[in-house]
């Protein structure tokens, strides 16, 4: 059986990784993955900025400053951030979704938000309050679309 091709969850992970870093954090978590998914050209995005929450990018990042506020650091964050057990969880929970609906060239990322939203990391539960919506809502939302 051919590996799935991991593009968008790869393409995700390093915008949430890149998001951790510009805010100075000191590990990457779900919360970090769902804003990169904002940064991320796709089904995702779309839906949530379209959405009557009206989710984008910014606002995302806003909470996530809210949420989680950086650790005092000097200078710039260097090197590898480490990654929650949840963004590991997530990862798996994508790939597992992507092949029991048969997204024959790997998981995309609505896969990877209903991983995220099952992992129920706290920090992605309180951005998610932040931005005015919850788990179950969001899940709906993509579940009509």
């Amino acid at each position: 059986m051919p590996q799935p091709s991991m593009e968008y969850v790869n393409r995700t992970i390093g915008n949430g990784e890149r998001h951790a870093r510009s805010l100075h954090h000191t590990e990457v978590t779900t919360a970090h993955l769902f804003v990169g998914m904002l940064n991320t050209i796709g089904p995702v995005k779309k839906v949530l900025e379209q959405s009557d929450h009206r989710i984008d990018l910014n606002k995302a990042v806003k909470a996530l400053e809210v949420v989680a506020p950086s650790v005092a650091l000097v200078g710039q964050v260097s090197g590898h951030i480490p990654h929650s057990v949840s963004v590991y969880g997530a990862i798996d929970g994508a790939i597992r979704r992507a092949q029991l609906v048969l997204h024959i060239n790997g998981p995309v990322n609505e896969d990877l938000l209903f991983a995220i939203l099952e992992e129920g990391e706290d920090i992605f539960n309180e951005l998610l309050f932040e931005l005015g919506i919850n788990a179950d809502e969001m899940r709906t939302l993509f579940e009509m679309n």
